[in-house]
């Protein structure tokens, strides 16, 4: 039967109304007085209807969804701009407090609250983000001083994510991209929260650890509080690309299961049925709590917070007008939310699967194995319908699709189930574990617990590992606007109740999404071969990068007497295990050093083949190497790989690799020192490499370099790159 749900249709018109007037504050009065013209229709028809607190309620709702955002702008957005302004031309000394702390190898990204500038109090103490290339260690609370540059959004170097709508989503107006932190002083207190978190990951860590192995707790830990920052790269890797990363975000999935397992033990304890909701509607908020309030979270608290309440007076919510509510809920006091990808994606995927669990037909069969198959079958489609409705986004946004999400996600939900449940208990009872025969009992559900992490992170690695577990997406702006038209489309048509409409309009989405997907799929089979010029060191005088060498591996050149490994952010496919190494000679070179790093690396990784230059001191390197059990080639002056060429060149002062695929020419220098005339001049990319200069990418050929300059080739026709300050190393795009 039919429903109309008319609030939809309101909660989706504020949505857009908020989304306009952030993204188009200068026609404000424009898009108030078309929300002006609308309120009063809509006053009119429920004055008709004699509904009068549902006219004041829509009105108050239309105009306070456009008014608010603005006000917003104001006092955010227009403030910080004119604090950089004030700032933004010289070096500064400001003070913040630590909001998040994330660690990315020799770089580091905080969010804080600004609280001094130059001395001087900030006003608003607006939410701020500081990029440092320090290894100081922070923590939620801490009093930083650092010196930097203050940059507006509108000032931002964009790259492949779009960063000024990351942070704006973020409420995040200003960013320091390259700021110097001169102390740092830890907070007096720790709130309960936070005292219940470090709580929480030392009981996962004590209990679940195996021989020191601490991957399968930091995944306990990630799925159970939404913090992975303890998750070592390479099991990120493998969560993103096959496309379950969103198991280890707490949203509606870890709500859903943590609040069902605490109702079901309630029951079993024969607490009432009202009881047990109020309990779990608490239980559901302070849960939210403790995760950081993230936005995914607070819908997924919102959404089961109104099924429990709704359970008290015997009823049931509609899933369509709850996620509607609570997106309204969240966007109308966080208007800066309609720019936060992680709430998007949120939303997106649970609209996906209450469509498709309500286009979906009933069962009538009798037959206890043919209702297996259509359970079966449901599981699959509403991952399906997940998966439909954010493929255009991270595709627009991340680069990539994975197509193995929804049989990946499937596969690990069980084990999600069982780790979660079993982390409630495993909290439940530790601080009973001073009692031996609790405390056994707690070391076998960390096993249990540890066995669930291991089995998800096994699907993980098993769907990664292919070569088109994540695919780069095309035509991902024209998939997108297709995405924006048919969820308005589907909103509208869903409060207005034409089921029989939405349902072919569902399969029509279905339809596009595995077009898009097949697409990609075949332009990945059979796109040409490529390489990536990529860059990693692990401080001032490493010297050391990667070619990747189509689908081939990755050629590794190194003039250390260490090569990279246990890396935090792997430069290469760590599982791809046909790594060329290219051992460059150098006066710092100590063979024993570089023996045995080479043996713990191939022990990591896999090297396939060890070459040295074809040069006297090539041949020299070599046989120090041999005393040490290490076998090397020498490399030919030019080597053919598929469709690139490798030509090495070796002088007293000089050592260059030129990788050449007819499409983009690369000069690798390694020198004592900066020379400007040893670049080919028709090369496009030169990477600098000196001993008595700090590393450096060369912008200009023909002008000694004041930065680095990260280059990136990924697909045939697009070129990445990006300028970066003196110490960085990230990956900045843009395209050819």
């Amino acid at each position: 039967m039919d429903r109309k749900r008319p609030f939809i249709l309101l909660a989706a018109f504020c949505i857009i109304e908020i989304f306009l007037v952030l993204c188009l504050p200068q026609y404000f009065y424009g898009i108030l007085g078309i929300s002006l013209t609308l309120s009063i229709i809509a006053l009119i028809f429920f004055l008709k209807s004699k509904k009068y607190i549902t006219a004041c309620v829509v009105v108050f709702i239309m105009l306070f969804s456009c008014i608010n955002p603005y006000r917003l702008y104001i006092e955010n957005e227009l403030y910080c701009q004119d604090l950089c302004d004030r700032y933004g031309d010289k070096e500064t000394v400001f003070t913040a407090e630590v909001i998040k702390f994330s660690d990315y190898g020799s770089y580091s990204a905080t969010f804080a609250r600004l609280k001094t500038a130059d001395g001087e109090a900030v006003g608003k103490n607006p939410k701020i983000r500081v990029g440092s290339y320090t290894n100081t260690t922070l923590f939620t609370g801490d009093t930083i001083t650092f010196t930097g540059k203050p940059t507006k959004l509108s000032e931002i170097e964009e790259t492949d994510l779009d960063t000024s709508t990351y942070l704006r989503g973020k409420n995040t107006f200003i960013d320091f991209e390259s700021a110097k932190i001169l102390s740092s002083s830890g907070s007096k207190t720790k709130s309960p929260l936070e005292e219940l978190q470090r709580y929480t990951k030392r009981v996962l860590y004590h209990y679940l650890h195996d021989n020191f192995d601490f991957g399968a707790a930091s995944v306990a830990y990630a799925m159970f509080s939404g913090d992975k920052d303890y998750i070592s790269n390479e099991i990120n890797l493998s969560f993103r690309e096959s496309g379950i990363s969103h198991i280890l975000c707490v949203s509606g999935l870890h709500m859903s299961i943590i609040v069902s397992a605490l109702f079901a033990f309630l029951s079993w304890l024969t607490v009432g049925k009202k009881t047990s909701c109020i309990i779990v509607v608490i239980f559901g908020i302070f849960y939210c709590a403790f995760t950081g309030f993230a936005l995914s979270t607070i819908r997924a608290c919102i959404m089961t917070c109104l099924a429990f309440i709704a359970m008290i007076f015997g009823k049931k919510t509609d899933g369509y007008s709850s996620l509607f509510f609570a997106a309204l809920i969240i966007c109308t006091f966080s208007p800066y939310s309609v720019f936060d990808l992680s709430a998007i994606l949120s939303f997106l995927a649970t609209f996906g699967i209450i469509l498709f669990s309500d286009i979906l037909p009933q069962s009538t069969c009798k037959s206890s194995i043919a209702n297996l198959f259509i359970d079966l079958f449901a599981v699959v489609m509403l991952g399906t319908g997940a998966f439909i409705f954010t493929i255009p986004i991270c595709s627009r946004f991340f680069g990539t699709i994975s197509i193995f999400s929804v049989i990946a996600t499937i596969l690990a939900t069980p084990f999600c189930s069982f780790l979660l449940t079993s982390t409630l208990c495993l909290l439940a009872l530790s601080p009973l574990s001073f009692i031996p025969f609790v405390d056994g009992l707690l070391y076998a559900i960390g096993g249990l617990c540890r066995f669930s992490a291991n089995a998800i992170m096994k699907i993980a690695d098993f769907f990664c590992s292919s070569r088109f577990a994540s695919i780069t997406s095309l035509f991902s702006d024209i998939h997108i606007i297709l995405l924006i038209i048919f969820v308005i489309t589907l909103s509208v048509l869903i409060s207005l109740g034409k089921r029989k409409i939405y349902y072919y309009l569902a399969i029509l989405m279905v339809i596009i999404g595995i077009v898009f997907s097949f697409i990609s799929l075949y332009s990945a089979i059979n796109k040409d071969v490529e390489y990536t010029v990529s860059y990693f060191r692990k401080s001032e005088e490493d010297r050391q990068l990667t070619v990747k060498l189509g689908t081939g591996g990755y050629f590794i050149v190194n003039a250390d007497s260490e090569i990279s490994r246990n890396y935090k952010k792997a430069v290469f496919d760590t599982k791809e295990k046909r790594n060329y190494l290219l051992i460059v000679p150098d006066r710092c070179i100590i063979p024993s050093v570089l023996a045995e790093s080479i043996e713990d690396f191939d022990n990591d990784y896999g090297i396939k083949k060890i070459f040295v230059p074809n040069t006297i001191e090539g041949a020299e390197l070599s046989e120090e190497l041999k005393r040490w059990g290490v076998d090397c080639f020498a490399l030919p002056e030019k080597v053919h790989y598929n469709d690139i060429t490798l030509e090495f060149y070796s002088e007293t002062d000089y050592k260059k690799l030129t990788v050449n695929d007819n499409k983009t020419k690369t000069d690798i220098v390694f020198g004592e020192y900066y020379n400007k005339e040893f670049f080919d001049k028709d090369s496009d990319i030169c990477a600098y490499f000196t001993r008595r200069t700090i590393n450096q990418f060369i912008p200009e050929k023909h002008e000694a370099p004041d930065c680095r300059i990260f280059f990136t080739r990924m697909a045939k026709g697009v070129v990445h790159r990006g300028t970066e300050n003196t110490n960085s190393k990230s990956d900045f795009y843009i395209k050819e």
